[in-house]
């Protein structure tokens, strides 16, 4: 989206957002919110899908990403919609099929999280607004929130801070079907598109793309591991996409035994999706990743 119109889509929705802040309902927040996190092209999407078909909860649509000053008229609009998330698992970097699939929807977090400059950067704004926002966004359904926004990673203590139980996922994958996979998405749309920028990505700007790539996939991999540390073993899980993709039903089980607790509910007419991870790689560019400096030193 070209500059001029995305400022102006966000000077309009900071107009209409007073208006829509009205149709709020009161904040629910008898379970916590969950967090998928991973680096670019390591299946949190299908996570993401999985989960919301998987158990009742809030989860953000792509029209919130386009009008995220009607976050709450979406939710009052179409709420008998949002209770039941589409039933196919198909997405395009990220992005689902339907103005009403589960979605990233930046718009939502951009009152915390700048994507200006180097991509995005958490910032250190009222916490407790932050809470407020989200368990009112949770009031519409009386389900946690569930989402994914890869951008989050930056904002990962934030979250953790805002949402003392909040509860966060890894969503891991293989590294090199997970770096090819970069590598054909950053140069067939734009080298210069980066998901993600970790903080240290000036040194890297120069280097051939795929070993871009490569630092790339390893560096929020890194920030990930780093984030979860701090939070503890008690509230963040790693999803294996492979195992994920092998059997859905067995992850979603043990999801189930580490949430239910804490107030979430399964969907009892929930079918596991037939998968198989996308895991091919032309030897060729295997060996280009594994030869490289960045994947020596990962």
């Amino acid at each position: 989206m070209a500059r001029p119109l995305r400022y102006a889509i966000r000077s309009l929705n900071g107009v209409v957002r007073p208006v829509d802040e009205l149709l709020a309902p009161p904040p629910w927040s008898d379970a916590p919110p969950l967090f998928l996190l991973g680096s670019a092209r390591s299946g949190t999407t299908l996570g993401y899908q999985i989960l919301a078909q998987a158990f009742h909860v809030t989860f953000l649509p792509r029209a919130v990403n386009l009008a995220p000053g009607l976050t709450h008229t979406c939710f009052r609009m179409f709420s008998q919609r949002l209770r039941e998330p589409p039933g196919n698992l198909q997405s395009n970097r990220g992005r689902t099929k339907g103005l009403l699939g589960p979605a990233e929807a930046i718009g939502f977090w951009t009152p915390w999280v700048d994507e200006q400059g180097p991509r995005v950067n958490a910032l250190a704004r009222d916490e407790i607004a932050l809470a407020n926002a989200v368990h009112r966004l949770q009031g519409h359904l009386r389900a946690p929130l569930l989402t994914k926004c890869l951008y989050l990673v930056h904002a990962t203590d934030l979250l953790a801070r805002a949402f003392p139980n909040a509860r966060f996922i890894h969503l891991s994958r293989s590294p090199v079907p997970a770096i090819a996979s970069l590598y054909t998405i950053r140069r067939g749309i734009s080298p210069a598109w980066w998901s993600v920028r970790p903080p240290g990505a000036e040194r890297v700007s120069s280097l051939p793309l795929l070993d871009q790539c490569v630092w790339q996939h390893f560096a929020v991999e890194a920030l990930v591991r780093e984030a979860l540390a701090a939070i503890g073993p008690a509230r963040s899980r790693i999803l294996v996409y492979e195992q994920l993709c092998s059997n859905p039903q067995a992850e979603m089980e043990t999801i189930c035994q580490w949430v239910t607790p804490a107030g979430w509910q399964a969907r009892e007419d929930w079918q596991p999706p037939a998968l198989s991870p996308s895991e091919q790689v032309e030897p060729e560019l295997e060996q280009r990743i594994r030869t490289s400096p960045e994947f020596r030193h990962a």
